[in-house]
């Protein structure tokens, strides 16, 4: 694809709602298959530091992506709240 038709084709998809991607980049996106840390940390309600501890003591559960990413499942998360919420 060439420059110009890159464009065009990302500005397309912003605009089109039901390419599932979202337009302002500043707000998570929670329907995403895998969450950044500090994605995870707002969706539970904590810090990305306790977040860090969790998944450090193997409370939650991460999916590491080499060289030094860490990421997490919904699906996980859900789990957690559900287990950690009664």
């Amino acid at each position: 694809m060439s420059d110009c038709t890159t464009r065009d084709h990302h500005a397309r998809l912003a605009e089109d709602p039901s390419t599932n991607r979202r337009a302002d980049a500043s707000e998570p996106s929670f329907s995403a298959p895998l969450l950044t840390r500090k994605e995870a940390a707002a969706y539970l309600s904590i810090s990305v530091r306790k977040l860090a501890d969790l998944t450090r003591d193997r409370v939650v559960v991460s999916v590491n992506i080499p060289p030094r990413s860490r990421r997490y499942r919904k699906a996980d998360l859900d789990r957690f709240l559900e287990i950690w919420s009664n």
